[in-house]
This record gives structure tokens, sequence and C-alpha cells, in this order.
């Protein structure tokens, strides 16, 4: 997806130049001045949503969610309103979560052994897609590079490019005293437009099935919104005026972390050392991690009983509330804890605020796994196998549980079906 020593990559004094070139967009004070883009897009969200129960249909909700793209925010063009030679939205978006699907995904690969055509056939596409996606940052970036430039920079152009991350960092990375490289912002910006996608999407997804299956805490959202945004119709311009307003979301805020609790939407993986032991608190015995691949379990850390008690697997906003300060500092982590911490952790928080701020009232909606058959033609992969719709399919007792698209999702939910 990225090149050698990217952000993700990067380690030390390179990883250390690499954020904080990064920095800068991701500032809570630089974030709020994107509120009322962030609202235009959720405005968009909420027209798409619309259309669906006009039609009665089954559909899926993370389609509509991916939808809400970091894009303006990353390079300062809105990518769901895009389209590509081919007539798509949002094609760098489809462009790259289809590598990552291609790449990672068990049933991308399941039909290589023994047949060199469909191997064949899945570099072709990858390297397609990896063509686009090069192009089209890269085309963005040539503009962005051009306005950098003292020699073609024109008056007023500078105050406005400074409204996108790409834009900060370059300005950061020049300051440094180093010239922009087209090739590196390229790979920093692919890797920030993938991993941007996710987080806002499954928080929607994984918000909506839990108020919907737990309808006792639906009202109390409700009621917050209505105290502090008064009429639906005005909420949106009443969000855009100030930004700040957000804060005043502490229950809506505690259901988000409540549920990133339960459903963190990735996991963190680090490299063993070894100065770095690992101690079973039963047994006492130490094991190294040198040479090894660490990885911390976010899900099961998030639901162990020793760590949260016996409501460990119950979904209860009011922990963050009433029981806050019996919160673990080290016992939830769904955007990691240190320096390498999610660099985008508060605009996922600002921007998953906003559309539930949008949306909460303004639909009743249900999901609706027992109808999946209706899409096992639609060329996502999800209910194509008959074994996938034969009774009810969950795990600890959730339909939604997480399965492996890149990031983890709602089952079934290239988006969960919702009608």
């Amino acid at each position: 997806l990225t090149d050698p020593g990217d952000l993700v990559t990067s380690d030390k004094a390179h990883w250390k130049k690499r954020r904080s070139t990064m920095n800068p967009g991701f500032a809570v004070t630089h974030l709020i001045s994107h509120v009322p883009s962030i609202a235009d897009e959720g405005l968009l969200f909420c027209q798409n949503m619309a259309k669906h129960p006009d039609k009665g249909e089954v559909f899926r909700l993370e389609e509509d969610a991916t939808k809400l793209t970091v894009g303006t925010h990353i390079i300062g063009r809105n990518l769901s309103s895009e389209k590509s030679a081919y007539g798509y939205n949002n094609y760098l978006q489809i462009c790259i979560i289809g590598k990552v699907a291609m790449d990672i995904r068990p049933e991308a690969r399941r039909d290589e052994k023994g047949n060199p055509l469909s191997a064949a056939l899945r570099h072709i596409y990858t390297w397609r897609i990896e063509r686009a996606t090069v192009q089209y940052v890269g085309k963005v970036l040539d503009e962005r590079f051009a306005r950098a430039n003292p020699e073609t920079n024109v008056p007023g152009q500078r105050k406005q490019r400074k409204q996108a991350v790409i834009d900060l960092a370059l300005d950061a990375y020049q300051a440094q005293g180093e010239n922009g490289s087209r090739t590196f912002a390229i790979s920093q910006i692919r890797a920030l437009i993938f991993a941007g996608h996710d987080t806002t999407s499954s928080t929607i997804c994984y918000v909506r099935y839990m108020l919907q299956t737990h309808l006792n805490f639906l009202p109390r959202i409700r009621k917050e919104h209505d105290d502090i945004f008064g009429d639906l119709a005005g909420t949106p311009d009443v969000i855009k005026r100030d930004g700040h307003i957000l804060n005043k979301l502490v229950y809506t805020t505690a259901v988000i972390r409540e549920m990133l609790r339960l459903w963190p939407p990735a996991s963190s993986v680090r490299q063993g050392v070894w100065k770095v032991m690992i101690r079973d608190p039963e047994t006492n015995e130490t094991y190294p991690t040198e040479s090894c691949m660490v990885w911390i379990v976010s899900y099961g850390l998030h639901r162990s009983p020793k760590v949260w008690g016996d409501t460990a697997e119950k979904f209860n906003p009011q922990r963050f509330i009433r029981y806050k300060e019996k919160i673990p500092g080290a016992g939830c982590w769904p955007f990691e804890l240190g320096p390498r911490n999610r660099l985008g952790r508060e605009l996922a928080m600002i921007e998953s605020s906003v559309i539930l701020a949008l949306v909460v009232r303004s639909f009743d909606s249900s999901s609706a796994y027992y109808r999946l058959d209706e899409h096992q033609n639609d060329a996502s992969h999800h209910a194509a196998e008959p074994k996938w719709r034969r009774g009810r399919q969950d795990l600890d007792g959730e339909e939604a549980c997480q399965v492996l698209l890149g990031p983890a999702k709602p089952r079934e939910v290239n988006g969960g079906p919702m009608r």
C-alpha cells in the first residue's frame, strides 16, 4: 500500500521526523476549523441514508459510511463527490481498499492454489490499482508543490492551502531544511487516506448496531442532542457556527468510547527486542520477545474481566461517565498509547460526534442479517456461500461480530445489512 520508510514502517529518528511533519494537521485547534466541512459531508450522508427507507430495501450501511472520507482534510478534495473516467464516485478510496482486500483477505487467495491464472489476474489487478492511486495522489501533490513554490505562488493561496494536512506537512518538511519529495509525499498520503476511512465508518456502523440492540440507551443520546442542538433541522448550522459545542456531548462521547472498547477497529504490533520479556501472571514464567512480532490484542484486553470486572462484556456507556475515575489508563486503548498512538484519533472522535449528531435523531433502523441472501450476488463475496446464510451466525451472541477486511469490520458489512 505504501513504501518502506513511511510513517508506519519507519523507526526512531526517521519516524520522529515523519510524525512531526504530520502533527500540525491533526492538532485539535486545526481540526475544529474543519467541523463545518465535516458537517456538510454529514448532510450528504443523511441524504443518502434517506433514500433507502423510501425504497424499502436492505442496504449495507458501511457503503454509505465509507464515503465519509477524510479527503477534504488530508488533500483538500472531497473524494466522495469526485468521479473517475469510469464514472465511479470515491474512486481513489475504492482503489486503495480494493488493493488491501486483494492482498490480505483470505478469500482473495483461496483460489490461487493450483490455479496460475487466478494468481496472475490478482497481480494484474493490484498493479492497476497501484498505478491508479499513485497517479491520482501524484496529480494532487503536483498542484500542492506548485503552490509551495514562491515563484508560482500567488497572494491568498497560502492561506487557503493551510487547510489541508498535506500543505501543513509540506511546510514542516521544508522548514526542516529538506526539499519536498514527491514519492515520499505520495506514500504518506496514501497511508493516511486508507487509515482514515475505517475508524469513522466502523464507528457509525457499530454505534447504530449497539443502539438498536440496546434500545434503552437510544432515548438518552437523543435527549442530549435535543438539549444541546435544539431542533433537528437547525443542528447543522449550530455545529458549523461553533465547533467547540461538540465538547458538550458528554453522553455521545461515552457511547463512542464504549463502542470502541467493545469493537476496536484495529490492534497494534511491535517488534520484540532482547531486553523485553513477557511474564505470565499466573505462572510467573517469562518469555523472550526477540525476533518475535508482539501483537497487542485490544479486543481481548478490552473485554477482560480482570480489567473491567463482571460487566466487561456488557455495553454500558455510563462506565465512561459515572465510573470514569475507575477506567484503567492502560486498559482501553483503541487508538493505542504512547508516542506512536494513532495520529488521527482526535479527527475520528470529532467526525463520529458530528455524524451521530446528524443521524441519531433522523432515522430508526434495524439489522437485517436474516435477509443476507438478497446480497449474495452483489460481487462483495459476502453471503456468497449458503453456509454463511444458514441459521443465526454470531460470535459471543453478536451477529455483527468483527471480520477481517483490512481493519476489523462488522460481519457482512462491507457493511452490515440494515433496513
